[in-house]
């Protein structure tokens, strides 16, 4: 983690994940000015937080299915609660790799 901080100067976070969630495993922050605010052990909603749609666009499709056909939780205004435009995200994610 911290050669890669360091060749990158970012914040580098590990997470896992849950059907719903990703959870915040281990973080360390870059060198740069510029940083994100997370604690270790939060939970955050999938479709919130681009781990999480890293985890929907590369994972087993049946989560991201399951995910989808639920009501999308609003946690910011950047939120994407739409499933429509939800998958147009992920399939943009996997298209970029």
């Amino acid at each position: 983690m911290e050669k890669l901080r360091d060749t990158l100067g970012l914040t580098v976070v590990i997470s896992s994940f849950t059907d719903t969630q990703v959870i915040v495993t281990n973080i360390m922050n870059g060198t740069n000015q510029l940083g994100i605010s997370l604690r270790l052990g939060s939970r955050i909603e999938l479709n919130s937080v681009a781990q999480g749609r890293i985890v929907l666009a590369f994972g087993p499709s049946s989560l991201a299915e399951h995910y989808l056909s639920m009501p999308l939780p609003f946690q910011t205004s950047r939120t994407i609660t739409s499933p429509d435009k939800l998958r147009e995200e992920l399939a943009l994610i996997r298209k970029r790799g």
